[in-house]
């Protein structure tokens, strides 16, 4: 497990990764000051891989009204630091790119279906198809972002009953067109993702805004 392993164009110092945590630091007064602290930290415990929690690719992905989002690349630029410390201290960083779907607690949230997650008030809105492909690239972009920011790589959040998840399964997705009905329909929103986010080292395009003080 300490042994290195070479993954990709990277050499990892060992085996070990650090999860996806949503501290929340994000939305705090100094947060970047605190994300520095607490990353550089896990990578002086010499994880290899550090995974920060959900930034949104859109305004419609955000868990709440604060939560952080990375769908506007000069914002985006800000997170540089936290990659910096992580870097310096031998470990790579990931930014996790996280949609919430019909978990996020915002009038305007969005889903495959209009059905209302247990833990939220609000029932999401039915997304178009034109929904569903710009939602697509804003992952591309997110991810270019991401890169120009000086994130090694990211985490492409598809469990937990985010939006991913919601395509995938039918509980949650009644779909009768292109994006519902067969699994290969349920599963064509994360495949399609996938396939646009290699090609997201294009220059960064603006988008929205990215939360993260």
């Amino acid at each position: 497990m300490l042994s290195p392993i070479r993954a990709g164009q990277h050499t990892l110092r060992n085996r070990v990764i650090m999860g996806s945590m949503h501290t929340r630091l994000e939305t705090e007064p100094d947060g970047i000051a605190k994300q520095i602290a607490f990353y550089s930290e896990r990578a002086r415990g010499e994880a290899a891989i550090l995974v920060t929690g959900g930034f949104s690719p859109n305004a419609e992905g955000i868990f709440d009204p604060e939560g952080p989002r990375i769908d506007d690349p000069e914002e985006a630029l800000d997170l540089r630091p936290i990659c910096e410390a992580v870097q310096a201290e031998g470990s790579l960083i990931c930014a996790q790119l996280l949609h919430a779907g019909r978990y996020a607690k915002i009038e305007g949230c969005v889903a495959p279906s209009p059905i209302r997650a247990p833990i939220n008030r609000f029932i999401p809105r039915e997304m178009t198809e034109a929904d569903i492909l710009r939602t697509i690239e804003d992952f591309a972009v997110a991810a270019a972002n991401a890169l120009a920011a000086g994130f090694d790589g990211v985490e492409i959040m598809g469990s937990e009953g985010y939006l991913i998840n919601e395509f995938t399964v039918t509980h949650t997705n009644k779909r009768q067109d292109d994006w519902g009905g067969s699994a290969a329909n349920r599963h064509r929103f994360p495949v399609d993702i996938v396939r646009a986010v290699p090609g997201a080292r294009r220059q960064p395009t603006s988008k929205r805004r990215c939360r993260s003080r």
